[in-house]
């Protein structure tokens, strides 16, 4: 990753970092989100928007592409953590 989108290691490491800071606050909005509009459809929306982040990036031109679409899927990721 550092050598395609020609960024740092520390940068290429932002990505894996943003994904778990987002997944651990991220209960803290969507456990009321499911409460309110029920499990079902919150677990069916977060895995379709889980996968759909994997496009953004494989396709990113550069690494802030990356960091935002991990910290987006961790965020997708966590809604079964709550």
């Amino acid at each position: 990753m550092q050598r395609d989108l020609n960024c740092s290691n520390v940068a290429a490491k932002a990505g894996i970092t943003s994904n778990l800071v987002v997944w651990a606050f991220a209960p803290l909005v969507l456990a009321p989100i499911s409460e309110q509009f029920g499990r079902r459809a919150m677990m069916l929306a977060s895995s379709i928007f889980f996968t759909l982040c994997f496009i953004p990036q494989a396709l990113a031109p550069n690494i802030v592409i990356v960091i935002v679409f991990r910290g987006l899927q961790g965020a997708a990721a966590s809604s079964a953590n709550r």
